[in-house]
């Protein structure tokens, strides 16, 4: 094992036993400041000197989507779409028009399945009319939104029901995966992100970018039990009832984790930034390239 490696990952279990799990959501608070900074960082022209004069406050507001999770019950389904509730890849009971899916499945059931789709597709058109009435509050409120849930859309385990490994004996794996692997690999990760270009019909870049995500999903997985079968692993002793903090795997365990998916969390969160500020010019463009 790499010295470095090793270091880094001491350091993520003392930070982890300090500060505990109820700080996190989705990618955590880490990943998704990192990923909306660089989104206004590798902007270009006119337009991305407008966004650094909020880039404080967009990073700032980063988690305002998750933290409405708390007062609605309508916001947790926004997060995530469990594409493999609809059949094998390359999931053929599914539909991009939600009206049409809902007739055939039900509303309930394709809200349960998840709606991040649609909760991108949506705060992308509420941003380009929030950019066309030059209203500022609107539009720093839905640069975020778009930021966080398209975040979220890039994180493999947010397009999968089975999420947290819980259907395959790998409880927990979110959490290793989207905080404890980003701020292991944080004082390494680089960015060379594709430069932001017009994507097209908004859906189907979505749908496009969600099966992408989805095929990491079994990377993670593997990777996740290679490691603890190398290491002997026993999970019962880091299991956690209701109310306790998640006790963190051996530091080696983290070491292997960031040589098996480091790579991939790497492309996965460049990814994530050529998307957003894809979106995001978008949007400006579509409404007349205002001022903001």
């Amino acid at each position: 094992m790499q010295r470095s490696g090793l270091k880094r990952a001491v350091y993520i279990c003392i930070v982890l036993l300090l500060i505990g799990e109820d700080f996190l959501y989705s990618w955590g608070a880490l990943g998704h400041r990192l990923i909306t900074g660089m989104a206004v960082d590798y902007s270009r022209g006119e337009y991305r000197a407008a966004l650094m004069r909020h880039r404080n406050y967009l990073i700032d507001h980063s988690m305002d989507a998750d933290h409405r999770k708390e007062t609605d019950p309508n916001e947790s389904v926004r997060h995530f779409v469990d594409l493999d509730r609809y059949g094998p890849f390359p999931f053929n009971e599914f539909s991009l028009d939600f009206r049409i899916l809902s007739r055939k499945l039900g509303e309930q059931r394709v809200k349960k399945n998840g709606v991040l789709l649609w909760a991108i597709e949506e705060s992308y058109r509420n941003l380009v009319r929030a950019f066309e009435k030059h209203d500022p509050q609107a539009i720093r409120r839905y640069l975020s939104d778009v930021a966080h849930y398209v975040a979220d859309l890039h994180q493999p385990l947010h397009t999968t029901e089975n999420y947290d490994g819980q259907l395959s004996g790998q409880e927990g794996i979110h959490y290793r995966f989207e905080y404890e692997l980003v701020s292991s690999l944080l004082p390494v990760i680089s960015f060379s992100p594709d430069p932001p270009q017009d994507l097209g019909s908004v859906l189907p870049s979505l749908y496009q970018f969600a099966l992408d995500s989805y095929v990491c999903v079994d990377d993670i997985l593997r990777a996740d039990q290679r490691a603890v079968e190398q290491l002997k692993i026993n999970r019962k002793e880091y299991e956690r009832t209701k109310g306790e903090k998640r006790k963190p795997y051996p530091v080696p365990y983290y070491a292997l984790l960031e040589k098996e998916l480091g790579l991939l969390l790497k492309e996965r969160m460049n990814k994530a930034v050529f998307a957003l500020s894809s979106l995001w010019m978008m949007a400006w463009q579509a409404a007349g390239r205002p001022s903001f």
